[in-house]
């Protein structure tokens, strides 16, 4: 490596400025500086038994590690869930209609429940009850399309493949349908 004169000459800084940058170089281990030899580049050190946390890394660095909690409860009601997480957009929405079909699932769902979550948070919701027709996906696009709905929000729920290869999945024929855009939370 060139003298200090010389770098401090090519890169147009002081002395000083050229020196105290080779010694922090030699503290980073970078290069290796022997008296009357000259700076030499040094060669890579492995360091182990050297882990750190993420905050520890970031101390290093000169930088400070913070976090946020975003959200701190479970949510246990999985046919809601899609719902819940949608609050933001149904928020902004001019009508909210809850499409309920209780016989057309074996899962648990009450509708008047979320209307009252929603409630709690400012957003009106209606209820329409759908008729029993044993398929969700026809009877929700047709009331989707009834209610002039742009987006439908919706749980994707997954059955065992030979039950969807036979009867078919409401989660499948909603994505194969062309309007309206789906909000699908699995």
């Amino acid at each position: 490596m060139d003298s200090e004169r010389e770098l401090a000459r090519i890169h147009r800084v002081s002395l000083m400025t050229a020196r105290h940058a080779l010694a922090t170089l030699e503290k980073e281990g970078s290069v290796e500086r022997r008296r009357g030899a000259g700076t030499f580049v040094a060669q890579p050190k492995i360091h182990f038994n050297k882990l750190m946390s993420y905050t520890e890394q970031m101390a290093s660095r000169g930088l400070a590690a913070g976090s946020r909690l975003l959200c701190n409860r479970i949510v246990d009601d999985a046919p809601d869930i899609a719902a819940r997480l949608a609050l933001p957009l149904l928020e902004k929405s001019s009508r909210v209609v809850i499409l309920a079909a209780p016989k057309a699932s074996s899962r648990s769902f009450d509708p008047s429940r979320l209307q009252s979550y929603y409630a709690a948070r400012g957003v009106k919701a209606e209820i329409d009850l759908l008729p029993d027709s044993g398929d969700a996906a026809p009877v929700l696009l047709y009331a989707a399309r009834k209610a002039e709905a742009q987006v439908l929000v919706a749980g994707a729920f997954g059955h065992p493949r030979l039950q969807e290869f036979i009867f078919g999945g409401t989660t499948r024929t909603l994505l194969n349908s062309d309007q309206p855009s789906l909000f699908l939370s699995h």
